[in-house]
């Protein structure tokens, strides 16, 4: 959201973040000591994060919400192909996998935007295993809808790939999908307060010095 002043200019902009902040999480913050200041470190340097105390659950699973029919792109792809393929299955990530389909890491828009910009070749010449983060994080079909939504909240992801238990890309499932299940308002298993935090999680800025 922008805001003007008289003159037309633009004086201020809000997010959704903001106003989410603005209508009670700073309240809660209070109450509680600050805990959503600190509840949210940026935590690039595992491999593959697990919210395993979730597994045993009976709630709803992920292979009831995730998109099977996902389209994958290699390490060698080049970046103008990754793209391609969001544009064509109208999507903003894609897992990449190495020759045996197991997932090694997923390209984002912004990936692709950042390296754009900042490196002298054309997205033609740059491969994907140029960009993408050494982090990956993943889920499994069996697990807990809120074990997917913990990981998102504690990462700072829009998106986990699906695996088998081999590894291998088996779908991928986003916070919309996690909302779209909490917005239906027929189960508890996925409250709609808790991907609204999720949300505030993954928008909130990042120290990327850190990871320098």
């Amino acid at each position: 959201m922008i805001m003007k002043d008289g003159k037309d200019g633009i004086a201020h902009t809000y997010s959704f973040c903001d106003i989410y902040r603005f209508a009670g999480e700073g309240n809660r913050s209070r109450k509680s000591g600050g805990r959503y200041k600190d509840a949210y470190p940026p935590a690039r340097c595992l491999r593959i994060f697990d919210a395993s105390p979730f597994k045993e659950s009976i709630g709803m699973k992920i292979k009831e919400l995730m998109t099977s029919d996902v389209k994958s792109c290699g390490l060698d792809t080049n970046l103008a192909a990754a793209a391609k393929i969001m544009w064509e299955e109208d999507c903003g990530a894609v897992p990449v996998t190495d020759e045996s389909g197991h997932v090694v890491g997923v390209i984002t828009d912004r990936d692709i935007c950042i390296a754009g910009a900042t490196r002298p070749n054309a997205e033609g010449e740059i491969p994907v295993r140029e960009v993408i983060s050494d982090a990956l994080y993943t889920c499994t079909p069996g697990d807990d809808a809120r074990a997917a939504l913990e990981t998102m909240r504690r990462q700072k992801v829009r998106r986990l790939p699906v695996v088998d238990d081999g590894g291998r890309l088996a779908g991928i499932v986003s916070i919309h999908d996690l909302a779209m299940h909490a917005r239906t308002g027929k189960s508890a298993d996925v409250p709609a307060e808790a991907v609204i935090d999720a949300f505030v999680a993954i928008s909130s800025a990042t120290d990327l010095r850190v990871h320098v």
